[in-house]
């Protein structure tokens, strides 16, 4: 089967540089939000007490609902977004509806990761603010169903980088946009240790709703000096934009 080849997210990394947080290069850490918005670190769990993983693409029946629980964990701060316009005049394609979808994960109840590639038209209108209102955001649980609707004005293009784009909405009388719509944020591993072999949690759907594939890192290499991980495994087209996690920890 073809390799998938997945960017991980050093966009985390980049977001902690935007909040003036330090990280040692040489330690892992978790981000989490705290009630000023900002991004502070903690430590992760020991990876050297970690060494001995136990799958959960054909979990024992004693890590059944271990595995289970991480899959819902992961699901719950994952959402699908569609953004579109109304039917408009594209120099050189005439008039047409333009539109674009992909998976995002839900950082600090506010933020959303997710990847670079929407319809260029529609994210060069992001950054300059949608400016004439012309674009509506559909966004979707992973069961397809729809749970907000926003104006394109909404949202923030925080950060372009590496092939992920960082949008943020905001907050509601100072809770989190994300947060008050009951979405939990996922936990994020600001660096991680991973190596060929080891298994993660790669989030896919069936052009109906998301689930979660657990996958082996076939190698990581590293381009641009972004990390990349190939993973023995295909997602369905449209897909992207989800995230990939070792033990319930965004990398």
């Amino acid at each position: 089967m073809t390799k998938k080849v997945l960017a991980t997210s050093l966009i985390i990394l980049a977001a902690i540089l935007m909040a003036n947080v330090y990280v040692n290069s040489s330690q892992a850490a978790v981000l989490n939000a705290n009630t000023n918005n900002s991004l502070e670190i903690s430590q992760p769990t020991d990876m050297a007490n970690n060494q001995a993983e136990r799958s959960c693409a054909n979990p024992a029946p004693e890590m059944v609902e271990t595995c289970q629980a991480i899959e819902d964990e992961i699901l719950a701060s994952t959402v699908r977004l569609l953004l579109y316009t109304p039917l408009m005049q594209i120099e050189g394609s005439g008039y047409r509806v333009v539109n674009s979808m992909g998976h995002a994960t839900v950082m600090n109840g506010r933020y959303l990761i997710t990847h670079n590639h929407y319809e260029e038209i529609i994210l060069s209108m992001l950054l300059d603010g949608d400016p004439d209102n012309l674009i509506t955001i559909n966004i979707f649980n992973t069961e397809g169903e729809i749970i907000s609707q926003v104006p394109g004005q909404m949202l923030t293009v925080l950060l372009v980088e590496h092939e992920t784009v960082v949008f943020d909405l905001g907050e509601n009388d100072g809770v989190g946009y994300l947060t008050a719509l009951g979405l939990p944020s996922a936990r994020m591993l600001a660096q991680s240790l991973l190596s060929a072999g080891m298994e993660v949690a790669q989030i896919d759907w069936d052009g109906n709703a998301s689930h979660v594939d657990w996958v082996r890192i076939d190698a990581i290499n590293t381009q641009a000096d972004t990390p990349i991980i190939n993973v023995s495994n295909c997602v369905l087209n449209g897909a992207s934009g989800g995230g990939v996690y070792w033990q319930g920890q965004h990398i």
